[in-house]
């Protein structure tokens, strides 16, 4: 109905206030049933009709880091990389780039947690070979903070008396 009216007047402000909600609620509850690919479809629809939207803006670049992490919970590391790749393509300035360290560091994390640290140590070192450099430096950055907090662990078990 929306676009019904936009044919009749082009600037109608209501409608366009309309159809920009419209599709802004349409892409949240493709990324609630985690349709991510629909959802980014619908979003650049509403990016090309309000390229300076607000909302869009900001809901392209969550969708993406939503879509990623969904990949990450689910153990699919190579996915993720290949999402936060395209990410970082679309959105050359929103940071993708480097967020490509934490398809090491989310699982690394749960290995810090079980104390497994020469598992965690030894995904950083993986991810390092792999990784472009501006992602290197946040893998080193929480690489360097694993040896930390192992250090911490043993001595706090360790009695010094």
């Amino acid at each position: 109905d929306y676009f019904r009216a936009l044919s009749l007047d082009p600037e109608f402000p209501s409608a366009i206030q309309n159809v920009l909600s419209t599709l802004h609620n349409w892409s949240g509850e493709h990324v609630g049933q985690k349709q991510f690919a629909e959802a980014l479809k619908i979003v650049d629809i509403g990016l090309r009709l309000a390229p300076k939207d607000k909302r869009f803006l900001h809901n392209q670049q969550a969708l993406w880091q939503t879509w990623a992490l969904a990949e990450l919970e689910n153990n699919n590391r190579q996915k993720a990389l290949d999402i936060l790749t395209r990410a970082a393509k679309a959105m050359p300035k929103a940071g993708f780039e480097e967020m490509r360290a934490y398809a090491y560091i989310y699982p690394g994390e749960k290995l810090v947690q079980a104390q497994d640290w020469e598992a965690a140590l030894e995904l950083a070192a993986t991810g390092l070979k792999t990784l472009p450099e501006v992602a290197q430096e946040e893998l080193r950055s929480w690489r360097n903070n694993v040896f930390n907090r192992w250090t911490i662990t043993t001595t706090e078990k360790s009695n010094f008396r």
